[in-house]
């Protein structure tokens, strides 16, 4: 596991799970484009059990809360 981690942060320059957010904020950007979905929906679909925690590290990444994204893209 360690050596895997390794070639995987000298390879993209990132960890393992800092990719796995990533690309699951990636795909939350794309699902609140729709309005058919909750922001709760959107979280449970894009793999975050929390809400809030979604909420947060949407923030973090993006710099903007997810319904704050979602009324600048509708």
């Amino acid at each position: 596991p360690c050596y895997i981690s390794r070639l995987f942060k000298q390879n993209l320059g990132c960890t393992i799970s800092e990719y796995l957010t990533q690309v699951r904020i990636e795909n939350a950007k794309t699902m609140l484009k729709s309005s058919q979905y909750t922001i709760t929906q959107v979280a449970e679909e894009s793999g975050f059990e929390d809400p809030t925690y979604f909420a947060r590290v949407f923030k973090k990444i993006e710099g903007i809360t997810p319904s704050r994204y979602r009324q600048y893209t509708l």
